[in-house]
């Protein structure tokens, strides 16, 4: 027999997610424009909000909780674009940059590259 389990916020894994958002920062800041954790919305136990530029000039807030990440809103330190559509969260910050930004795919791709000629 099949066990479902459903998954509730407050049965989440308690995360340090200004640790975990700091990590993110670091690894994407390289093939984005700007990115900063929000100081104007509330973070907690369960998600934390990031404000993002990416190369092509496109603002947005994201949030990142255990569920992935997902675009919170259009604008920094907005929530206006959330959904609870499962197709709107990514499982990684990389998958939800290949969707919104081509210009970190080709920051990316470059960097991989460089890095894979640097072996050679």
């Amino acid at each position: 027999m099949e066990n479902n389990v459903n998954i509730h916020p407050q049965d989440e894994e308690i995360i340090d997610w200004r640790d975990e958002a700091i990590a993110i920062i670091n690894d994407v800041k390289p093939h984005v424009s700007e990115v900063f954790i929000s100081e104007k919305l509330e973070s907690n136990n369960f998600h934390i909000f990031l404000n993002l530029r990416t190369l092509e000039n496109r603002k947005c807030c994201v949030k990142v909780s255990g569920s992935g990440f997902q675009i919170a809103g259009e604008e920094y330190d907005t929530t206006d674009a959330l959904t609870e559509n499962p197709e709107d969260v990514f499982e990684t910050p990389y998958a939800l940059l290949t969707t919104i930004s081509e210009g970190y795919v080709q920051s990316f791709a470059s960097k991989l590259a460089e890095r894979m000629n640097a072996l050679a």
